[in-house]
């Protein structure tokens, strides 16, 4: 028997709490936003965004980054806190951003209704992006992240070889504003590799033991022709995903937090 960390869904879930609009979301003057003037068509140019693509902008924020993008492109903004929301419907409303919903990243989309995920400085979410990023991979054809922070690209060289964090440049009306994102695409290679990975971690949420086999079967009933080996592959690459989760609750001082579980595997 082998021992393999795994993510905690409720526990992840339960733990950020939503941001909110201070104020009024209605007075304007505050000037709450997240940049200066920026161009329409630069933001999709340098991020590697072919024009008329489906975006999901997650933890959009004001906004502001999510409406720059949706001038070229077909963008969902979402934000998981309902004041946000609120707030950028009311800025954004009409000028370009197709939709506006109040959604999770973690959970949501579900299947693959965009081409490319999209985030600026997703602070609130920080142990959740490695499972949010697998998600991405998963789903859609890749996830672009803005000022990402402490994310480490290396660990998703795993599934996407070309996984990094670059510095971008974008003109705006107060001059360049120079910033790291994090890039990720997704292959027919990347993207098996990362449906294993959702499926094998959700099939272990609650199990205390479990067998190679059974996970083997749960994933063939949901038409992912996995051999034994890919699970264990797939194990391997969920227990470096769970120490980085901890590895970053740790260095916001939630080191107790229990957002990871030991499963015993029978090979």
């Amino acid at each position: 028997m082998v021992f393999y960390s795994v993510p905690i869904y409720k526990s992840l879930l339960k733990h950020s709490k939503p941001w909110k609009v201070a104020g009024n979301v209605g007075i304007f003057d505050k000037n709450l936003s997240q940049a200066p003037d920026l161009p329409n068509s630069a933001v999709s140019l340098q991020l590697g965004i072919p024009a008329g693509s489906k975006v999901l902008f997650f933890a959009a924020s004001y906004g502001d980054w999510a409406n720059a993008l949706s001038q070229t492109t077909e963008l969902t903004y979402a934000d998981v806190s309902k004041s946000m929301v609120s707030y950028a419907k009311r800025r954004f409303n009409g000028k370009g951003i197709k939709k506006f919903t109040v959604a999770d990243a973690l959970l949501w989309p579900k299947r693959g209704e965009f081409d490319y995920l999209v985030s600026y400085v997703p602070i609130p979410l920080k142990e959740r992006l490695p499972l949010i990023v697998l998600r991405a991979l998963a789903l859609a054809k890749g996830i672009r992240i803005l000022s990402p922070g402490s994310i480490d690209a290396a660990l998703f060289r795993q599934y996407d070889p070309r996984a990094r964090v670059e510095k971008i440049k974008i003109p705006t009306t107060d001059g360049i504003v120079k910033m790291p994102v994090f890039f990720a695409d997704s292959s027919v290679k990347t993207r098996f590799k990362a449906k294993v990975d959702l499926a094998a971690i959700g099939f272990l949420q609650g199990k205390e033991k479990t067998t190679v086999e059974k996970i083997r079967k749960e994933l063939q009933r949901k038409g992912l022709g996995a051999t034994k080996n890919d699970i264990r592959n797939s194990l391997r690459r969920i227990c470096r995903l769970s120490f980085e989760i901890h590895g970053l609750l740790t260095n916001f001082g939630f080191e107790d937090h229990p957002a990871i579980k030991v499963v015993e595997v029978t090979p």
